[in-house]
């Protein structure tokens, strides 16, 4: 019980850091690269995806 836990800690620890990785790429991005980068980084943000649609409008 304790193992199983321990192991959900260490997913959502995971989840969290690669959402905030993903939001600090983002902010920073003028490129497309970088933009799809963070997306993979954090599929679920619209915020990312619809900026990653927009860009490949251009």
């Amino acid at each position: 019980m304790v193992l199983a836990a321990a192991l959900a800690w260490g997913v959502a620890i995971l989840h969290s850091s690669g959402q905030i990785a993903a939001m600090l790429i983002y902010s920073g991005s003028h490129t497309r690269a970088r933009v799809a980068r963070a997306a993979l980084l954090d599929p679920g943000s619209v915020r990312i995806r619809s900026r990653l649609e927009a860009m490949r409008g251009r």
